[in-house]
């Protein structure tokens, strides 16, 4: 057993941003376009919705994958939203998980925010910095696909 206080040392925060070369209500739609999704979102490799939750299958490593369904906590179109882990596949790597996505336009453009917020299942000591740059490159990665499939449109 942890105490609150220890596992808030496993706690990590990663946030980049990136501008998308459309307006912030078009990136908005984009975005939310499920069938696109894993076209640019190199965290997902499906995702499905219903009125209650989202169904995510994501990469885990070596063609591995791991799946995790997740309740919406923010929702304002088109700028805001945010999606809270509420349960996971066996083999899940974060024991909590929060990602969130914000908006704001610039002139014809939109700067976008991405923050991501976890805590590794496994309490090992150099997990939580190993996974925050991976979480890093993974999240300029997507953005980047994002802003190629925005700028092709």
């Amino acid at each position: 057993l942890y105490s609150s206080a220890a596992s808030d040392v496993y706690k990590r925060q990663v946030q980049e941003s990136a501008i998308i070369p459309i307006c912030t209500e078009d990136t908005w739609e984009l975005m939310r376009d499920l069938d696109l999704r894993p076209t640019w979102d190199s965290t997902v490799n499906n995702v499905s919705r219903d009125e209650q939750f989202l169904y995510y299958k994501a990469p885990l490593i070596s063609g591995f994958s791991w799946q995790w369904t997740g309740e919406y906590i923010t929702f304002e179109p088109p700028t805001r939203s945010a999606v809270k882990m509420i349960s996971g596949s066996l083999h899940r790597p974060f024991a909590s998980l929060v990602g969130s996505w914000i908006l704001k336009p610039q002139g014809s453009e939109t700067l976008l925010t991405m923050t991501t917020s976890f805590e590794p299942r496994l309490k090992l000591p150099f997990l939580p910095s190993i996974m925050s740059r991976r979480i890093s490159r993974i999240m300029l990665e997507s953005m980047a696909n994002l802003a190629s499939l925005a700028a092709s449109r």
